[in-house]
């Protein structure tokens, strides 16, 4: 019987530390999984103003059959309508009462290609080069005379 009585605040004992266990925080919880898509598409239309400092520019694209407004923080000059434009599209999941839904966010993508970016990087440092090359270099006996 005391066998029995051990045994059994053992596997109370037990149960009760591992029942506070359960109970800890985790230092890590997702609380969602998103999705996204990456897609080109048509400019439908422009939307863009400049207020003061600061600069709005979106577009009116086509997805999946909606058009749907993709916002740009690009200070570029802004696309054209009929231009193609390369977004991404974020599915958010989202608690509402009891139910899920997600909320869709669309934005714009860099409409400039890696290589552009390279291409125009190396002309800008050939001309810092070049003008502290004529900075530095010796005047000739024409151009001192000429002064």
């Amino acid at each position: 019987m005391i066998r029995s009585i051990k045994s059994r605040i053992v596997l109370l004992l037990l149960a009760c530390a591992l029942g506070l266990r359960a109970e800890e925080p985790k230092a890590y919880v997702s609380e969602t999984i998103e999705s996204s898509e990456t897609f080109r598409s048509r400019v439908l239309k422009v939307h863009h103003f400049i207020e003061g400092d600061f600069h709005y520019l979106a577009y009116t694209v086509e997805w999946r059959g909606h058009e749907v407004v993709v916002t740009s923080s690009s200070a570029d000059e802004p696309l054209k309508e009929g231009d193609t434009v390369r977004c991404t599209m974020r599915a958010l999941p989202a608690r509402v009462g009891e139910g899920k839904k997600s909320a869709l966010i669309f934005s714009v993508l860099s409409s400039r290609p890696a290589s552009a970016d390279a291409a125009r990087l190396q002309a800008v440092a050939d001309e810092v080069n070049r003008r502290r090359a004529a900075r530095n270099a010796p005047e000739d006996t024409a151009t001192k005379e000429s002064k």
